[in-house]
């Protein structure tokens, strides 16, 4: 695993203090690789199969390698006030390469993430146990993956190309010491370019939680 190189940053920032409370980020690049390697089998006189299993790789070993590159970096942004705004947007980014006898292949795959909360005030003529906590989310995959002959002309063919995209919108508070309630809605979206197929759910649900002790178990 060389490079691997990760950066952490926060702040405060005096002269935006009135509108943002704090900002903080990550960031990282990591390289992995990997070496494989399986010597030949052949059968003795005995008719038995056994491996040749010499001190260094011969020129009939079997070897393959797998690279992986990835970056994912994330921003929070916390905005100023007694409930504040908070923000976070994500993004990972990964490569992979794999060459070994037979077979060569490149796969990406792509993620972005984002989300944003903030609590509410409940009017006082509910008399309110809690403030309403409200979060949207939204969440996007995509991946693709192909496998590679030198010896064509278009030498990259395709085996997969998909993904995800996903919405969310969820509110929560308190309604009693042992009861709260909540309300989500969702879409989901799957998709496939390779099979040119989509696939969509929307979601709608109201729950009641409700918290009891029956006392301890003897």
């Amino acid at each position: 695993m060389f490079p691997d190189l990760a950066l952490r940053w926060s702040t405060k920032p005096d002269r935006l203090r009135r509108v943002i409370s704090s900002i903080g980020g990550t960031a990282r690049a990591v390289q992995t690789r990997q070496l494989n390697s399986r010597q030949p089998e052949f059968v003795n006189a005995s008719g038995e199969l056994a491996s040749a299993a010499p001190l260094l790789p011969s020129p009939g070993t079997d070897r393959g390698e797998t690279v992986v590159t990835s970056f994912p970096a994330t921003v929070a942004i916390v905005f100023a006030g007694g409930r504040p705004l908070a923000t976070t947007v994500g993004y990972a980014f990964s490569r992979r390469r794999e060459a070994r006898p037979g077979l060569s292949a490149k796969t990406a795959d792509a993620d972005i993430n984002a989300e944003i909360s903030k609590p509410w005030a409940l009017p006082p003529s509910w008399k309110p146990r809690s403030d309403l906590r409200t979060r949207l989310t939204y969440q996007e995959t995509h991946g693709d993956n192909f496998v590679l002959n030198p010896e064509a002309i278009n030498n990259e063919s395709r085996l997969s190309d998909n993904g995800r995209r996903a919405f969310s919108f969820s509110a929560d508070t308190d309604v009693a010491e042992n009861f709260s309630t909540s309300f989500v809605a969702s879409r989901v979206e799957s998709f496939d370019r390779n099979l040119n197929r989509r696939f969509t759910q929307t979601v709608l649900s109201a729950v009641l939680h409700l918290q009891f002790y029956a006392g301890e178990m003897k």
